[in-house]
Order: C-alpha cells, then sequence, then structure tokens
C-alpha cells in the first residue's frame, strides 16, 4: 500500500461515502486487498493514504481521555505528594517551562520544533540524527517518511516521531503539485483542490500518514533489533542463547495541530510482528489477522506548568488498563 513514486493525476477521486464503504479484509494478503480493490488505487505513497487504507490494515484511531484513578490521587495526598502549583513551578526547570509556553503562545512551526525537543529532552528521550523514516513493502524501501523529528530513549532505536500536522498538509500540496506554465489552467487548479479536500481527513487527529508513520517505526525497532541480534552472533566468542524475537512493538507519535494549536496529541500503539510481516511477505494471506488500536490523548497547551507531568505520565503509561481511560470516539 506503500509506493516511491505514483503521478499526482494518478489518484482515483470518488466520494468519501464511497471510501467509507471499502470493506476491510482482514484475512487477505496485502497483494490481494490491493487486487480486491484495485478501482481505488491503493498503491501510492503514504502521503496519498486516505481513511481507506487504515481500514483495509485493520488500522483504527481511538481518543482517550486520560482518567487517573480517584484512590492514587487519595493516595498521594495522604502521602504529600501532591505539590500546589507553586511548588511544581519551582521545581521544574526555567527551560523546561518557557519550551511548554512556546508551544501555546508562538506562531512558527521552527520554534514549536525546538520546543518538543526540550520537552522530550525532560522525558530523557532525545532526536536522532535524520527526521526521517523508511517504510518498507516486500523487503524493500518504497517510501521515505517526512517527520519533524525522530526520537528514541537510552538507545538508537527510534520509537517516538513528532510531526506538525501542519507539515503533512504541506506535504500534500508538495506533493500534488500543479505543473509550471504561463498562465493559470483553471481546470487543473480545481482537479488539485479536489483531491487535495478528498484527502483531508474528517478528523484532524485522524490522519491517514500517521498510521503510516507508526507502520514505519515499528519496521525501524524491529530491524534495528535484528541487526543487534546479528551482531551479537558475530561478536561472540561462543554460540550465544537463542533469543525470542519480540512479539509487539510499541510506539508513540506526538503531533500539534498547527502553529496556532491549543493541544496536543500524543499517540501510542502495540504493533505486532505478524502484522509487519505483512509488509514484508504481501502475497502470504491471513497474516493481517488483528486490529491495530492506535490510541490518542488530548493535552492542552494553555497549562504549560502541568504540561511536562501529563506527557511523562502518557509515554509511560502508554496504553495499560491502569490509566483508567474513557472513550471519546473512534475512526
Amino acid at each position: 500500500m506503500a509506493a516511491s513514486a505514483a503521478p499526482p493525476l494518478s489518484i482515483d477521486i470518488r466520494k468519501r461515502k464511497s471510501q467509507s464503504e471499502l470493506p476491510s479484509s482482514p484475512i487477505l494478503s496485502i497483494n490481494a486487498i490491493i487486487r480486491e480493490h484495485c478501482r481505488s488505487r491503493l498503491y501510492v505513497p503514504p502521503i496519498l493514504w486516505s481513511s481507506s487504507h487504515p481500514r483495509l490494515l485493520g488500522c483504527s484511531f481511538v481518543a482517550k481521555k486520560i482518567r487517573l484513578k480517584a484512590k492514587s490521587r487519595q493516595e498521594g495526598r495522604k502521602e504529600g505528594n501532591v505539590k500546589d502549583t507553586a511548588e511544581e513551578r519551582k521545581q521544574q526547570n526555567s527551560e523546561t517551562l518557557r519550551a511548554a509556553t512556546q508551544l501555546y503562545e508562538c506562531l512558527s512551526l521552527e520554534v514549536k520544533k525546538l520546543a518538543v525537543r526540550e520537552l522530550l529532552a525532560a522525558c530523557d528521550i532525545h532526536p536522532l540524527n535524520s527526521d526521517r523514516l523508511p517504510l518498507r513493502f516486500n523487503r524493500s524501501v518504497v517510501s521515505t517518511l517526512q517527520t519533524d523529528g525522530v526520537y528514541s530513549s537510552n538507545s538508537a532505536t527510534p520509537f517516538l516521531a513528532y510531526i506538525n500536522l501542519d507539515t503533512i498538509v504541506s506535504l500534500r500540496r508538495k506533493y500534488i503539485h500543479t505543473p509550471p506554465c504561463d498562465r493559470i489552467n483553471p481546470p487543473v487548479a480545481a482537479l488539485r483542490q479536489k483531491k487535495l479536500r478528498f484527502l483531508k481527513p474528517q478528523v484532524e487527529a485522524e490522519d491517514p500518514y500517521l498510521v503510516a508513520l507508526a507502520i514505519a517505526l515499528a519496521q525501524e525497532q524491529r530491524q534495528r533489533q535484528e541487526q543487534q541480534q546479528r551482531q551479537d552472533v558475530t561478536t561472540a566468542e561462543q554460540t550465544p542463547k537463542a533469543q525470542v524475537p519480540t512479539s509487539c512493538y510499541k510506539v508513540h507519535l506526538l503531533a500539534i495541530p498547527g502553529i496556532d494549536a491549543e493541544t496536543l496529541y500524543v499517540y501510542s500503539a502495540y504493533i505486532p510482528s505478524g502484522f509487519l510481516d505483512s509488509f514484508d511477505m504481501p502475497s502470504r494471506s491471513s497474516l493481517i489477522s488483528c486490529n491495530i488500536s492506535i490510541l490518542y490523548y488530548h493535552i492542552p497547551l494553555a497549562r504549560p506548568v502541568t504540561l511536562l507531568k501529563t506527557l511523562r505520565y502518557v509515554l509511560r503509561a502508554g496504553a495499560r488498563p491502569e490509566m483508567q481511560d474513557q472513550t471519546q470516539g473512534s475512526a
């Protein structure tokens, strides 16, 4: 469902209703799904993915609201662990507090990018050298996904990617470009706008491009794990014990909706190894056998003092049932 290159005019423009009516096919191989829905042109770069791509892959977004256990809050008060706002302000690093404030007040994508880096550094999460992620299909890299930052914690293995949703809009506009000419061609310009409207998600936080980023992160984690295992076998003086491959890969995404955003979206998902196999072996059937829920949480940016604390909690807890989350909606 990914392609390294595809003519911008090859997108099949259809009504959103027809896309939502495409049935999911969890027991088919990816190649079989592509053939079954050949009129929908599914084999396109991830920046051109529509809402049908996550659905056919068995992926869905689930909005969550953080609900801490009442018992935990009461115990915290008894133990004196709940500090008032003034004490929290004193203990927080001034640079981190300034970064949290900039996320809400500053109208610059670059400054917001640096502010996210400061916040994640306070969580012991640091940027990698590249802000791009390879997406693999049939054991080959077929697309390189642009982000606003790829991060890891205590290793070189990426587990989190940050992107501003305006960046996704910009990438789409650049891909579906208007051919240069001496004068404006109204029909071509109208077709371009129609394509952009077609690809715009109905819920801004549930962009299909984010699904591709989550898959690419999981693929990269497995790739690094396999490389490390091969290196261990090569350098070991004696045959090492057999290592059990990871059955599931946890990934995180951070997204901010534009320069005047009031919310930080934090995504968490567990990608099964079998699901990644379906991309490595797209002709094999019965590999997509489970539904993947990409949970995401809304963190208000208007309260910079508590932003870091909430972000840490969500990243550490992820999708654990102890969070007592309340579903707000799903794709």
